[in-house]
């Protein structure tokens, strides 16, 4: 089973003015026992331009390493995969009818593989690679480089005993992590939508084909490279996970009335308001965007249009133009809100405190 070694540091450092309490924590994590999956039927052919191993195709009878078995699939560990947080923390309770809480975090986070998939099968197929079968080590999936929290709550008193708290929560964090990958099956390891995209240097690059693109495209792919960021890693591959979606922010709005009934025992109504921020303005608060793709079928990718390999090696990357001649990106990698996260809710309840 996964087993990693955990370990941290505190300091709590009490403010006589203005009453509140200043942290700073550091949490450390490594992996030393990590899942890691791969094929052993896949049959290895030789190295495309960009230094990528290529596969004969899908393992089956007849192109398989050992015949007579398809997909062979192996979990294993793998000592890979770590995190390092730091997190600084200004708290103030409830004094004069005000609370306060403003708290940074900033982290990252590594790992073998994603690992968010249902079976070991699909484990191994939705995991963005440049080399399959290699384990190769990029930031999380679950990692959040930069996080921002608030709140401030005020509690009224209309009698002694009838205590009314109205709060407010922000959250600010760093957006999803997300890999460019080609949209068909580049190394020919029988799946499609995993590999990684090489990035050259110019269109005279030695290890590209750019003769199945129109000038208009190539201007258009060049332009998007810069653009994206893609471009400082020309001459090499995107790495997994290192792009994330837009910068998120999120505000809720909490009420609760309690209401003495006997002896010590209370009774609380509440309603949250759960994302107010999108309601108030969703040019402001923007939650939650993603990768409109399955979550459950391993880490967010944006598909870069497409890529094969010449007989000579070469990568030969196609490129399809939207109405006002920009890289067109289909439905499947689209960043958007989820409907349901980004959406407004009121949720009311009551509960008995005894």
């Amino acid at each position: 089973m996964p087993t990693g070694q955990r370990g941290s540091q505190a300091i709590d450092r009490k403010l006589p003015f203005p009453d509140a309490t200043v942290s700073v924590e550091y949490v450390d994590t490594k992996q030393t026992e990590a899942l890691f999956v791969d094929n052993l039927n896949l049959r290895p052919t030789t190295v495309g331009a960009d230094g990528r191993q290529r596969f004969t195709g899908a393992s089956s009878q007849t192109n398989a390493l050992v015949g007579g078995f398809d997909n062979v699939i192996r979990t294993r560990n793998v000592q890979e995969g770590a995190s390092q947080y730091v997190s600084f923390s200004f708290d103030r309770p409830f004094k004069g009818g005000w609370a306060y809480n403003v708290s940074y975090t900033h982290g990252h986070a590594t790992e073998a593989q994603t690992l968010n998939s249902s079976t070991a099968n699909s484990q191994w197929q939705f995991n963005s690679v440049f080399n399959q079968n290699t384990v190769e080590v990029a930031r999380s999936d679950y990692e959040v480089r930069n996080r921002i929290q608030a709140s401030v709550s005020k509690e009224f008193r209309i009698r002694s005993n009838y205590v009314t708290t109205v709060s407010l929560y922000y959250e600010g964090r760093t957006g999803q992590p997300y890999s460019y990958v080609y949209s068909g099956d580049l190394n020919y390891d029988g799946f499609s939508g995993n590999d990684l995209v090489a990035v050259p240097t110019s269109p005279s690059d030695a290890h590209f084909d750019f003769s199945g693109m129109t000038q208009a495209q190539q201007d258009a792919y060049f332009a998007y490279l810069n653009a994206s960021g893609l471009s400082r890693f020309a001459g090499g591959h995107a790495p997994r996970n290192y792009f994330t979606t837009l910068w998120q922010n999120r505000l809720d709005l909490r009420f609760v009335q309690e209401l003495p009934t006997v002896r010590n025992v209370k009774l609380q109504l509440f309603a949250d308001f759960i994302n107010l921020g999108s309601w108030l303005s969703h040019g402001i608060f923007n939650y939650i965007e993603e990768i409109n793709t399955s979550t459950s079928n391993g880490g967010q990718t944006r598909a870069f249009g497409n890529a094969s390999y010449t007989t000579t090696g070469l990568i030969k990357p196609t490129a399809t133009l939207d109405a006002n001649g920009n890289i067109f990106f289909p439905s499947t990698s689209t960043i958007q809100a989820h409907n349901n996260d980004s959406r407004w809710k009121i949720t009311a309840g009551i509960k008995l405190i005894f």
